[in-house]
């Protein structure tokens, strides 16, 4: 069974060694990095991703209300999903596609009435129809060279 479990700086150690395929390295921040920034980040939140207690990804969104970059980037009505990798081992068995509705879901509970995310849209192996598949769409913006991408919940 795949899970979600909170990374604090007491269990980040054990997804330390999780890793996309070298052909997607361009395309995300190697796990060590993203671990530290995640801890540090205000407003983070990041997930290990769990099956059977193996460490197979991670998961991290933003809160754009708790981030001091909010006026920069983020929408403020959406949740940010920052960033989201399963690890090579484990890509093609749809673990992906259910963290992403899980994350969706968690944003609703949490009171958002969306989520946003970027991608590298111009970079080969980009994740850009993986998200458009699940209802995303581009907000027609840009920022730090990505593609803003968002998705609504209801009728908005």
């Amino acid at each position: 069974m795949t899970c979600l479990v909170d990374i604090t700086p007491n269990s980040a150690a054990q997804f330390s060694g999780l890793s996309v395929a070298d052909a997607q390295m361009h395309l995300i921040a190697p796990t060590g990095r993203w671990l530290d920034e995640a801890l540090t980040m205000p407003g983070s939140h990041t997930f290990g991703i769990v099956n059977d207690n193996t460490p197979i990804g991670l998961v991290s969104w933003i809160d754009p209300n708790l981030s001091p970059e909010v006026e920069d980037i983020f929408l403020p009505e959406c949740a940010y999903l920052w960033r989201i990798m399963i690890d090579s081992r484990f890509q093609g068995r749809g673990v992906g596609s259910c963290v992403l509705t899980e994350m969706l879901a968690r944003a609703g509970a949490a009171g958002f009435s969306g989520m946003s995310l970027t991608t590298k849209d111009k970079a080969d192996g980009n994740a850009l129809a993986f998200y458009l598949n699940r209802g995303f769409v581009p907000s027609g913006r840009r920022l730090r060279g990505e593609i803003e991408l968002v998705k609504f919940f209801g009728g908005c």
